[in-house]
């Protein structure tokens, strides 16, 4: 007892020495006053209007998801090489390939929008039906500069301070007039509808999926700020303005690149790492492949069309240039030549002026011009195929019997040859059939191949550049960058082109048409240090899509280029290099706008689209 007294005692001491303590520093109130932390203020209730957030469901508790237990044949009795196992095994193949051609199929098929795998809601697509029905109840189509000298550099620097003062004009007190989240995952491409009375964008994202978005569909032009509570969670896909409907019109693959046709404003053409490019027809609202590589690691980077509307150049990633003549059948011969050694070309540009001339991107740190009428003097490889694609696989339907392409007597032979020629005499295990019966309301469903069929090595482009006369014309120039570039765009007037590149600057040349007349390489001096180059951060890193600096293709007004920048905001500038606007708002804009576009009928309108999926439309309000 003792013990214990004396261990209470030195306990009681102990407490009367700290409490003096905290009474000579004045430390008596303790807790938060005593280190000087301030409660937050609670935000004023009234003057700030912002819009409820939408209550989320929560997951039901009690139900319980019961995941099925994966077991070992030994494990479920089953000998090894048993009948069981075999049909087992069967079973299993019939299911893949089941899986193989709906998959085929879905890569290929073509659509109606109201006949996606992932049917769309009948309101939804009367609504879509409507907005793309007035958006092309006129057809617009892109053309040359009418007086492309008077936007030239060389006019005297009056002039050109006068242009860009003009460009600046447009750009002052622009606002987000509207914002939403368009596509499920980050921003890919994007592309504007060149109708004037509408700002109708189209978005692709990660996993393939097209966002089209009709910005200004509930006719406000205020400030989006007004509307939208700023801290809403961007997972929140009920949140933004306008319209927008998400079709899947691909695979699950990234939409790496989007078109409008240039002689046709009613035709969207749409790229995929699916290795396949399509084109949506905005009237009749309908899809179709129009060319795929068989392989499918061979993805589809980029492509673009020339103002005639009725071609494609293409650029993979092992390296290959791919051109289709859409005048032709889609069972006629396309050609891909590696003209890259292996190495992923990321941007492909046709110069609208000289449509035989295509600028490509590299990831082996150059951009190359070409002279494409010498690639169809390369004669193909003897080991590509010269024959066409196989005839198309059509679905059964009632009306249309499937064409038999071997007799009866020929396919009874046969069948007699391989039994005789079987090893076994016993018969064959039974096949099980997991095919499903086709409905006969099934319309037939033409599966069109449209993959290249004549290839040509890297070393026949070689040899034809050293052996074949004025085989030097075929890359008419070469530029090499400090880090890999990621794009190369001719303007609109054909004469400048544009690069951006990971070595973190952005450039521009000013090339004389008159200079690619000789079928010869450009000099030094016609292609040699650029016109403009100005630092750019390009190191998007994993997580953000690649930067792409864009032309403009507005031909009213000074030429300039659109980009995004890592600090969040939107840059606008001449293709001198002046910034003409730095469009950031840092209370509502929280994410790098790392893909940007600009409306080709309207100067000040440009739209940003981040890792997110979320789109905002910069304008005046």
């Amino acid at each position: 007892m003792s013990e214990e007294n004396s261990y209470e005692a030195q306990r009681l001491e102990n407490i009367r020495a700290n409490q003096a303590l905290l009474s000579s520093l004045q430390l008596a109130a303790g807790g938060a006053s005593a280190i000087g932390i301030v409660k937050r203020s609670a935000p004023p209730a009234e003057g700030t209007k912002k819009k409820p957030r939408t209550e989320r469901k929560k997951k039901d508790s009690s139900v319980i998801e019961v995941a099925t237990r994966r077991t070992s044949a030994r494990l479920q009795g089953i000998e090894a090489d048993s009948e069981t196992l075999l049909k087992q095994a069967q079973l299993e193949e019939a299911e893949a390939a089941i899986r193989r051609k709906a998959a085929y199929k879905a890569r290929h098929a073509p659509y109606t929008l109201d006949s996606l795998p992932e049917p769309i809601p009948k309101e939804d697509l009367s609504a879509l039906t409507s907005t793309l029905s007035s958006a092309t109840s006129s057809v617009h189509t892109r053309s040359l500069p009418s007086n492309p000298s008077a936007l030239t550099s060389s006019n005297g620097e009056s002039s050109a301070s006068s242009e860009i003062a003009k460009l600046r004009s447009e750009f002052e007190g622009l606002s987000v007039l509207s914002t939403a989240k368009i596509t499920s995952e980050r921003v890919f491409s994007m592309v504007v509808h060149p109708e004037p009375t509408k700002t109708l964008v189209f978005v692709g994202d990660k996993f393939g999926q097209l966002g089209i978005w009709d910005a200004l569909a509930d006719g406000k032009t205020e400030n989006a700020r007004d509307e939208v509570d700023v801290a809403e969670d961007e997972e929140n896909e009920t949140d933004g303005q306008g319209k927008h409907w998400r079709l899947q019109l691909h695979g699950t693959n990234s939409l790496s690149c989007m078109k409008i046709s240039p002689s046709d404003s009613t035709k969207l053409y749409t790229s995929s790492y699916d290795a396949s490019i399509r084109v949506l027809d905005l009237r009749t609202q309908s899809s179709l492949e129009l060319f795929s590589h068989q392989n499918e690691d061979r993805l589809i980077t980029h492509f673009d069309l020339p103002l005639s509307g009725q071609e494609i150049w293409s650029t993979d990633r092992h390296g290959g240039l791919s051109h289709c003549d859409l005048r032709e059948d889609h069972r006629s011969v396309k050609r891909r030549w590696d003209i890259g050694s292996g190495k992923k070309i990321g941007g492909v540009s046709v110069n609208p002026l000289q449509p035989h001339l295509v600028c490509t991107a590299s990831n082996d740190q150059t951009v190359r011009i070409w002279d494409t009428r010498h690639l169809f003097r390369i004669q193909p490889d003897a080991s590509s195929s010269p024959s066409p694609p196989p005839s198309p696989v059509r679905a059964p339907s009632p009306e249309t019997k499937p064409l038999r392409t071997t007799s009866r007597s020929t396919r009874a032979s046969r069948r007699a040859s391989a039994v005789a020629r079987s090893p076994s005499l016993s018969p064959p295990p039974a096949i099980v059939k997991l095919e499903p019966k086709v409905e006969r309301e099934t319309p037939a469903v033409e599966i069109r191949p449209t993959y290249p069929t004549v290839f040509n090595d890297h070393s026949t482009i070689v040899e034809y550049q050293e052996n074949k006369p004025n085989g030097n014309g075929l890359m008419r120039g070469l530029w090499r960058h400090g880090k890999s570039c990621s794009s190369a765009y001719w303007d609109p007037s054909g004469r400048r082109l544009l690069t951006t590149s990971y070595d973190d600057h952005i450039r521009v040349w000013d090339i004389d048409p008159k200079s690619f007349t000789p079928d010869e390489p450009l000099t030094e001096k016609q292609f040699g240090k650029p016109t403009m180059s100005m630092k750019h951060d390009c190191q998007t890193g994993r997580w953000l899509s690649i930067l792409r600096a864009q032309w403009s293709a507005n031909t009213d007004i000074y030429p300039f280029f659109t980009v995004g920048n890592m600090r969040r905001s939107l840059d606008v500038v001449a293709f001198t290099g002046e910034p003409i606007a730095r469009l950031f708002d840092p209370d509502f804009i929280t994410a790098v706008p790392a893909v940007t576009a600009s409306h080709p009928s309207v100067i000040n309108h440009v739209i940003g689209g981040n890792g997110s999926g979320k789109c905002h439309l910069w304008g005046r309000a």
